[in-house]
């Protein structure tokens, strides 16, 4: 679950700073 809460986080900053790339990393970690 730690690992979903840390997607959705990355997520998050991700759709704030709209970065794709943040997105991806996220992706990948998820």
């Amino acid at each position: 679950m730690r690992r979903f809460a840390f997607a959705v986080e990355v997520f998050d900053v991700a759709v704030l700073r709209d970065s794709r790339d943040a997105a991806f990393i996220a992706s990948k970690i998820a």
